[in-house]
């Protein structure tokens, strides 16, 4: 279904809702101008995709990550890297589902990128220094976070803890284009030698540099934060988050021919490696960054004598209000169970296949992880052998790929998190299957995967 994108004026930026209750339509500015809101009536076209964060859905407090981290934050960067061909994300929320869709992002810039090669290499340029500066600037805020404004009240600290999130998130933006414009770049050069793009992709996947992860104890006194167990404010899902071993490995030597060749762009892509940084960024982007606010939100929690789950469902303003008032009001406890049972009892943006055939259905998607499997269709909760099929994995997941056969996914960037994680654990995958045959797929009584040629065959039992 076709749908117009989102304005680029600040006044109105997505579409969201309706949650019950909720009448301010806006949300309170970090320094511009204050954010409104309007409503969708329409699901989101097929100009939009769906983001890989919120699939579960978004939560009432989790709008502020939609507004301040990925719309407002992208758009920044690519106002700031000014490289022809990317721009920011416009966003959208289904009002049925309270799924993230996002429209813009990246264009096709492939065609694109040779004459601004100066730009794009000047904003890679000592990427590695680069990273370690920005990633110990999100380490550092979150330790004065712990050191100054503890002691100051939780309105101050809520707004603190949104200025880290929102810093972090325009530097994960700013690198993400950055390395992909310089990746692309690079490969223009490469791929006329007759090496391909899986070849690349493996060999940079294999690479790993010296880790140091540094958490912030003083946010760790809790135990939910060890684990991080709980309903996130942003994503609107119940997940785990492990802590990553320090881990040391030398740099892999260029072994294959083919590589051999072009030593010099494989060289300027290990140093700039978008692999390794797809993994790595999370650690500080989406966890560190995420403590302070996390951290906040649990104690006024505890302040308003309410449940972390039950501050997800309250909306920033009215969490600011209670916070100034001390108290919860009874009309807004009981919004918060209306809004929470509403979240839960959310329909699904595709219903299952109309028609169920025993006779066999073929698609055609991108290959993207060489390799061959069959099997029955699984999902991220069912933990037993067959194909998983996804709109796209994020590296914090817990996945036990020892139960994955191969993988059918929407995504069909070689660079996606979920084709990184395929080719890690040597598992089959096919992506640029549409939303609409992916939910046809998860119906099917069996699926045949083929990550050479890219054809999915499915079997679908009356």
């Amino acid at each position: 279904m076709a749908r117009e994108k989102c304005s680029s004026s600040p006044k109105i930026i997505l579409d969201y809702g309706p949650f019950h209750g909720y009448t301010d339509k806006s949300i309170p500015p970090l320094g511009d101008k204050r954010t409104t809101l309007r409503f969708a009536q329409k699901c989101p076209g097929s100009e939009w995709h769906l983001d890989s964060h919120c699939r579960s859905g978004i939560t009432p407090m989790g709008l502020i990550w939609v507004v301040d981290c990925f719309r407002d934050a992208s758009q920044w960067a690519a106002k700031s890297l000014s490289i022809k061909g990317i721009d920011g994300f416009d966003v959208a929320v289904d009002p049925i589902t309270s799924k993230v869709y996002a429209s813009g992002g990246e264009s096709d810039y492939f065609s694109q990128i040779l004459g601004q090669s100066e730009r794009i290499m000047c904003n890679i340029d000592n990427f590695r220094d680069r990273w370690e500066t920005f990633s110990k600037s999100i380490q550092h805020q979150t330790d004065q976070f712990c050191k100054v404004y503890n002691g100051l009240p939780l309105v101050k600290r809520l707004h603190a803890a949104r200025m880290i999130q929102r810093h972090a998130w325009r530097g994960h933006f700013w690198f993400y284009f950055a390395l992909r414009a310089h990746h692309w770049l690079i490969m223009k050069n490469i791929l006329p030698t007759g090496v391909s793009m899986a070849d690349v992709i493996e060999f940079l996947t294999k690479e790993s540099i010296n880790s140091r992860y540094e958490v912030c104890s003083d946010l760790l006194t809790d135990a939910a934060f060890e684990c991080m167990i709980n309903i996130d404010p942003f994503y609107g899902q119940v997940y785990r988050r492990n802590l990553p071993a320090s881990k040391t490995s030398t740099r892999h030597v260029c072994s294959d021919h083919n590589l051999k060749i072009v030593t010099p762009d494989i060289e300027r892509l290990l140093d700039a490696n978008y692999i390794w940084w797809s993994n790595e960024h999370h650690r500080y982007i989406e966890w560190i960054a995420g403590l302070p606010l996390y951290h906040t939100l649990s104690e006024a929690a505890k302040k308003l004598n309410l449940k972390f789950e039950d501050v997800c469902f309250c909306f920033y303003t009215e969490l600011q209000n209670a916070l100034e008032a001390d108290v919860v009001s009874d009309e807004l406890a009981e919004t918060i169970v209306s809004r929470r049972n509403q979240f839960n009892s959310r329909s699904s943006s595709y219903s299952p296949p109309c028609v169920l055939s025993a006779e066999s259905l073929h698609y055609n998607g991108t290959p993207l992880s060489s390799g061959s499997a069959c099997g029955i269709p699984t999902d991220r909760k069912v933990n037993v052998k067959g194909i998983l099929v996804v709109d796209d994995l994020v590296p914090y997941e817990n996945i036990n790929y020892t139960n994955i056969l191969g993988i059918v996914t929407e995504s069909r960037s070689e660079l996606s998190h979920v084709t990184i994680a395929a080719r890690q654990n040597g598992v089959p995958c096919v992506g640029g299957i549409n939303p609409g045959d992916c939910s046809c797929l998860r119906y099917a009584s069996r699926i045949a995967v083929n990550g050479n040629s890219g054809m999915i065959t499915a079997w679908y039992s009356r």
